[in-house]
């Protein structure tokens, strides 16, 4: 679809563009509901892109999507930020805000099967909701043909394509503009946290600001637990604060280990805000001051420990236990329980 249809950010032209499903030409400057901006906020790509590639128990999907393939559901709501959205790079070199995009209406009709000359009538979201609520062109005609041949009717298969587009009262959503990025969106007051750095060896170490075990509310501090399994009722074993300190002469023993420690009492735990400071960076979505928002951190977290060097893959537990349910544990993650309870430690203690 993409390398027979110019990019949204096309100037305005008089050329021909062949419908490849269709078989029919339509002039550039009649196609609607294609050349605008569907840039979307860094705030909302970020969530996406965790969601696909570290889901804390579904597995991996492509960030951006892998054109190569077939699309995934085109939904019936426009979202920038969960596991379903559609998202690609942005043609426009941009970084962070409109870094990626959302397909345009356009697209999204024509990987639903519609010609070209198919339109849409509404807002933005009007539109999409149309695109999104409909069944597939080809699967409908499949449907039609079957009713048509078991009552007997009988028909050519003969497809009536409008050769031009019906412009009467459609709102194109063409402007041939670039979006201006100052109205980021916000996250409802004591929203809930939850990410993890790292899914490795069947489990996950996780910051939270609420008990995931029993789904409660926000509780006002931070919390590091283990989660067992990659799937929903695996055990969860929650970890005090302060228990950072019990790992430190273990982890001391490995190559890099003691820079590792370094690096996150020296330099990184000065990133990190209150307990206070966390919640409302998180709902703005937004680093402040000296503090890193609570995404922002975990990330780093991911960032220092795939940049020190581990020469030991797996670590095998002995008297001391520190993973319960695990004899076997990637030494990565006994890294991310260090630097997340150190979050969650600090945190709570301001």
């Amino acid at each position: 679809m993409k390398e027979n249809f110019p990019s949204p950010f096309s100037k305005k032209r008089d050329g021909i563009i062949k419908d490849v499903q269709y078989s029919i030409e339509v002039k550039q400057d009649e196609i609607t509901d294609h050349f605008y901006d569907t840039g979307i906020y860094e705030v909302e790509w970020k969530p996406s892109r965790y969601f696909k590639t570290n889901h804390p128990f579904m597995g991996k999907m492509s960030f951006p999507e892998n054109e190569y393939n077939p699309s995934r559901t085109i939904t019936a709501t426009k979202i920038a930020n969960s596991r379903e959205s559609i998202i690609y790079k942005s043609e426009f070199e941009r970084v962070g805000d409109g870094e990626y995009r959302l397909p345009t209406v356009r697209e999204a009709s024509i990987i639903m099967g519609f010609p070209l000359t198919y339109q849409f009538l509404g807002s933005e979201g009007a539109k999409w909701r149309l695109v999104g609520n409909a069944v597939c062109c080809s699967v409908s005609r499949a449907f039609a043909k079957i009713v048509l041949d078991e009552v007997g009717i009988k028909h050519n298969g003969k497809l009536n394509i409008a050769e031009r587009p019906n412009l009467k009262g459609v709102n194109n959503l063409n402007n041939y503009m670039l979006k201006s990025f100052n109205n980021p969106p916000i996250k409802k007051d004591n929203c809930r946290f939850r990410r993890h750095p790292i899914k490795d060896g069947n489990l996950t170490v996780t910051l939270s600001n609420y008990d995931i075990g029993k789904k409660s509310k926000p509780t006002g501090t931070w919390l590091t637990s283990i989660q067992y399994g990659t799937g929903e009722g695996f055990p969860i074993q929650n970890i005090d604060d302060g228990y950072y300190r019990e790992l430190e002469s273990l982890i001391v023993n490995f190559k890099s280990g003691k820079k590792f420690i370094e690096i996150i009492n020296n330099g990184f735990s000065e990133k990190i805000g209150s307990a206070a400071q966390l919640q409302k960076m998180f709902e703005i979505q937004k680093s402040q001051d000296s503090f890193l928002e609570p995404t922002e951190l975990v990330e780093e977290v991911r960032r220092i420990i795939n940049k020190v060097e581990i020469e030991e893959t797996n670590i095998t537990q002995g008297e001391n236990i520190i993973f319960q349910n695990k004899n076997i544990v990637p030494l990565k993650q006994l890294l991310a329980l260090y630097a997340i309870n150190k979050i969650s430690t600090t945190a709570n203690s301001y």
